[in-house]
């Protein structure tokens, strides 16, 4: 299933260049990406109030799959903006029928969620996710080239009309994963919990300190990325003027890097915890942030660095998350009201940071400085503005709670010494041959 999703993403996904370039053959700005994604935020709310109805839904599994192909088919129905609206309502349409695709995307997650939480022992969570996202991205990075090649085989006049076959093509590849999903185990029954649901089963995640402080982090570390996240294809299509393909190769590159960061940090997570390895991660995050402000239409090699070293490090942060929100959630049927209520926040710190970004790029667009010979815009201004909101969770992370967790002294330690292990294995090997 994760290799179907990967390829419908890739034709279809929120933030994709198909997606991107659409909007802006329909007249789109930085600041309607931004409201976009502010708004892809707060349809997270789904995840707050649809666990109330776990105990009423008979069969999770099913709801699911009904509505990641209400997602499919809504996703579809881009394909009739250009043809039935006039310019005027176009992106008006596009923004209410996303908004409507990512509502039920989004109520189907804390299901998922919880399903994944109960079939994947703790042991080897991140190993297990870190194989299925390596799956992910290799398809990811095939489809991906070829969507670049295929738009960028299209005159500018006729680049909408390649996203509209690509959307069209993406219904075949949506509607065979939920196929696949269909045909996966039950979602197991969890043991009843001691509350009886309503407002109390409803904010009992926030009174758990663990859940709060962890929360915190993640909620800091989603408002820095938020400020710079729906501009980063505006700047390379818009501002850069990059060709598709060659931005689809850059992105090859990223989850070539994030595939290595999956490999290298899955064990270790499992072994020592997530938050000894997010200490080695999230100081060189915020600097690699830097490199997106020095570039230029004709000198832009630091946007493939930024991208290598972007992708190798967020892949080693996403893949610490997981085990750590699993490790926060409770042996019966709350799961799905943790799982709703990390994500409903996280996504509502994540839409007030872009629609800020969005304002701040409104009062700044006619913003126009050099800083040693390369000229400053606003969207460069996000880029800088994201690098230094990411130095606070650094310090949230010490409160942090964890039951596996190790110091960053005691980690690169155990690491240097399994790497002296493996030569040493390797050296004995080579004398008995």
């Amino acid at each position: 299933m994760q290799g179907l999703w990967s390829a419908w993403s890739q034709l279809a996904g929120f933030s994709t260049v198909v997606m991107t370039g659409f909007a802006l053959t329909m007249g789109a700005n930085a600041s309607f990406f931004a409201l976009m994604t502010s708004i892809k935020s707060l349809t997270g709310f789904a995840q707050f109030l649809v666990p109330l109805l776990g105990r009423r839904i008979q069969n999770q599994k099913r709801f699911i799959v009904v509505a990641y192909v209400l997602t499919y088919m809504l996703r579809t129905c881009l394909v009739a903006i250009p043809f039935l609206l006039v310019p005027s309502m176009q992106l008006g349409a596009l923004m209410v029928i996303l908004a409507a695709s990512l509502f039920c995307i989004q109520a189907a997650q804390p299901f998922l969620g919880s399903w994944q939480a109960s079939i994947i022992p703790a042991n080897i969570r991140a190993r297990f996710t870190s194989r299925q996202v390596i799956v992910s991205t290799l398809v990811s990075m095939v489809v991906g080239f070829s969507v670049g090649r295929y738009i960028d085989s299209f005159a500018e006049v006729d680049k909408q009309q390649s996203f509209v076959y690509l959307l069209a093509a993406s219904t075949v590849i949506g509607l065979a994963t939920s196929w696949v999903l269909g045909r996966a185990p039950a979602i197991p029954i969890a043991p009843p919990s001691a509350n009886d649901g309503g407002l109390q089963l409803l904010l009992q995640p926030f009174r758990d300190a663990k859940f709060r402080r962890a929360l915190l982090f993640f909620g800091a570390w989603q408002f820095a990325l938020g400020i710079a996240a729906p501009f980063y294809s505006v700047f390379m299509i818009e501002r850069l003027e990059i060709s598709y393909t060659t931005i689809s190769l850059f992105h090859i590159l990223a989850m070539a890097a994030s595939i290595a960061s999956y490999r290298l940090w899955a064990a270790p997570i499992d072994r020592y915890g997530s938050k000894a390895v997010l200490r080695v991660l999230l100081i060189p995050h915020a600097v690699v942030q830097l490199l997106w402000i020095f570039n230029r239409p004709e000198s832009y090699a630091l946007v493939a660095v930024a991208l290598g070293l972007g992708g190798f490090l967020s892949a080693g942060i996403s893949l610490c998350i997981t085990p750590l929100v699993y490790g926060l959630l409770p042996e019966d049927d709350r799961k799905p009201m943790y799982m709703g209520c990390w994500s409903a926040a996280a996504n509502l710190i994540f839409a007030v940071s872009t629609l800020s970004s969005g304002l701040l790029m409104r009062l700044l667009e006619d913003m126009e400085v050099e800083i040693w010979g390369i000229p400053m815009g606003n969207l460069q201004v996000a880029f800088l503005l994201s690098a230094v909101l990411q130095v606070g969770p650094i310090f949230l992370l010490r409160f942090v709670q964890e039951s596996r967790s190790v110091s960053l002294r005691e980690l690169l330690g155990a690491l240097n010494l399994a790497k002296v292990r493996e030569l040493v294995r390797r050296r004995r090997e080579g004398k008995k041959s």
